[in-house]
């Protein structure tokens, strides 16, 4: 499992879906080495309101980010490194 640096984070995240319905949630910034990059690559990702966020997860944390089997993100969970 891939250990990511939260660098950002933007609540109450919205957009239209396929189906023109809209979809709420949060987006992750993360930072993450990459044998290619010099420095740090980085991604965001968002999370559905379904998923439960880590109680005080900030900027800063390293978290290890699951998958459902659709690619979605399906936990989110602070690591000590």
């Amino acid at each position: 499992m891939e250990i990511l640096e939260v660098i950002g984070i933007e609540y109450d995240y919205k957009f239209k879906g396929d189906d023109g319905s809209w979809v709420s949630g949060t987006k992750l910034y993360v930072a993450c080495e990459h044998e290619k990059i010099v420095g740090k690559k980085a991604e965001n990702m968002f999370v559905k309101q379904s998923v439960t966020l880590p109680k005080g997860l900030k900027p800063g944390d390293k978290v290890a980010i699951s998958f459902n089997r659709y690619g979605k993100v399906g936990g989110v969970e602070i690591v000590d490194e």
